[in-house]
């Protein structure tokens, strides 16, 4: 066992360890060993309040979101997409309070991360809480709710992006040109684009297509194919799926509103043959 001798030792520190070694009933040297283990603990052991956990796992998934905009590619063509960009566009007053936040040493409150979120369109839950995605995808399979979705109340420069991926699974995003705002959405299920769905599926998608051309929202969709599954996409800001939409547009969406199975669709999507001459015949509408 190792020693440690101290001189020179304040008459004031001695006798308030010598106070709590007569309350705790230790001896002299049994408190300050006591109090050594407490202020050095073994790596690992540390003592982290609920509060603490709580102030640095936000900090970890503010450092994750500001990490994953950046990859994304969010801030095109805005900015350089810093930390004190963010802090700006988010309403701050200075970098400061935001930088605190990210470092575990100030509590994020409600408001703020709901300021963050409605900026990002990140989840508040999720940043709250670790609850969801970063970016969640709503549910927008019932009629009612894609039709909201790609026809939303307001004004706006509105542009749609229909993606197909590998597992048949189909994102729709709108991005608000005018405000940069993003919203993603799925079909909860109700339909792919792909073999084996059955009768109620292929209903499902034979109406959302007639919706589509009847409203003329294939005037202002890009359609693309992703090779990848589905399983990703509330991890990405919907940025992601778009940026490189050019490279991957195939404007699948078109040859289905005429009539017209993608060639490429073939090995596993041919059932869809089977509504494509009334997706044809569906009077074609102008305008959303």
């Amino acid at each position: 066992m190792q020693k440690l001798q101290a001189r020179n030792i304040p008459d004031d520190l001695y006798e308030r360890v010598a106070t709590a070694a007569a309350r705790n009933d230790r001896s002299l040297e049994g408190e300050v060993r006591h109090a050594l283990a407490a202020a050095y603990p073994a790596a690992g052991l540390e003592v982290v309040s609920l509060r603490q956990q709580w102030q640095l796992d936000t900090a970890r998934r503010l450092h994750q979101l500001v990490a994953q905009l950046q990859a994304d590619d969010f801030w095109q063509p805005r900015g350089p997409g810093s930390m004190v960009q963010l802090a700006r566009l988010t309403g701050e007053d200075s970098p400061a309070r935001f930088l605190d936040w990210m470092d575990g040493f100030e509590p994020l409150p409600f408001e703020a991360a709901g300021r963050i979120a409605d900026f990002t369109g990140c989840s508040r839950d999720w940043l709250m809480e670790g609850l969801t995605d970063p970016f969640p995808v709503a549910d927008i399979g019932s009629p009612a709710e894609y039709e909201q979705f790609f026809c939303p109340e307001g004004r706006g420069d509105w542009r749609f992006y229909l993606i197909r991926f590998a597992d048949g699974q189909l994102l729709c995003i709108r991005h608000d040109r005018s405000t940069a705002a993003w919203a993603a959405g799925y079909m909860g299920g109700r339909f792919y684009l792909q073999d084996g769905m059955g009768s109620g599926g292929m209903g499902n998608l034979k109406r959302f297509l007639q919706f589509i051309k009847t409203r003329g929202i294939h005037l202002k969709a890009d359609s693309c194919d992703r090779t990848e599954n589905s399983d990703g996409t509330g991890l990405h800001h919907p940025s992601y799926f778009t940026r490189n939409s050019a490279l991957t547009q195939t404007d699948w969406l078109e040859q289905l509103l005429q009539g017209n199975l993608p060639d490429r669709w073939a090995t596993d999507a041919a059932e869809l043959q089977h509504i494509l001459n009334e997706i044809r015949d569906t009077p074609e509408g102008t305008h959303a």
